[in-house]
Order: structure tokens, then C-alpha cells, then sequence
């Protein structure tokens, strides 16, 4: 299963994106999440877990927590870590592939630049 969203600058260093609704089946829509962005240093990923938001999470080495809010009535979104996009050339375009990884039994994010637009 893969879906791609859009990739949007939020402010001058600030990305944000949309979540897949598919993503989100599973949360309750009455509390708050929080994003985890992690990197699998063994299959060079980036994994995607959402978090019941709690008062203050630390965050952790190759870990990153953003915040899950509300777009509209059926859309929810987060800012992207700048980790994530590390190696994006910031004048093109860009989208995000997100997947589910089987094995790892986790949602994988890869960065695709917007090819003929």
C-alpha cells in the first residue's frame, strides 16, 4: 500500500504535509498525537509512528516528535523534521511516498521530487 501527499513550506524553515487518512484509522479522533520520526540505521529508512500526545516527550537520538493537527474536517497534517529532508533541493518540487514496510510493521516516508510539473 502506497500513498504520496504534497510537501508545502509552512514558513521559511518549515515543511509541512498531509496525512494520509489511511494512516490514521486506527487513532481516536477526540485526542491529541504527536508524529515519531525515526531512522532505521539497519535498512536506511525513515519510519513513521503516531504517538498519543503526552505532556512533554524527550526526544532521542535519530528520533524526532512533531505535532498531528487538525487542517480540516477530514484533513490532518505535521511539519516534516529538517532531517528528514536533509538532501531535498529546496527549489524543486517535491512529494512525499509514504508505505507501508511489512517487515518492519511500520509506515515508511521517502522524499520524491515532482518530475514534469
Amino acid at each position: 500500500m502506497r500513498f504520496r501527499t504534497k510537501l508545502w513550506r509552512r514558513s521559511e524553515k518549515s515543511f509541512a504535509t498531509t496525512i494520509p487518512q489511511a494512516l490514521l484509522f486506527l487513532l481516536e479522533p477526540d485526542k491529541k498525537y504527536n508524529v515519531e520520526w525515526s531512522f532505521d540505521i539497519k535498512h536506511k529508512i525513515w519510519c513513521v509512528d503516531f504517538l498519543e500526545a503526552k505532556k512533554k516527550p524527550k526526544q532521542g537520538k535519530a528520533r524526532f516528535l512533531t505535532i498531528l493537527w487538525k487542517r480540516s474536517q477530514r484533513s490532518y497534517a505535521t511539519t516534516i523534521p529538517h532531517a528528514v529532508l536533509l538532501h531535498m533541493d529546496e527549489d524543486k518540487e517535491h512529494e512525499l511516498e509514504w508505505e507501508f514496510d511489512r517487515k518492519l510493521q511500520k509506515w515508511v516516508v521517502a522524499v520524491k521530487e515532482v518530475m514534469g510539473r
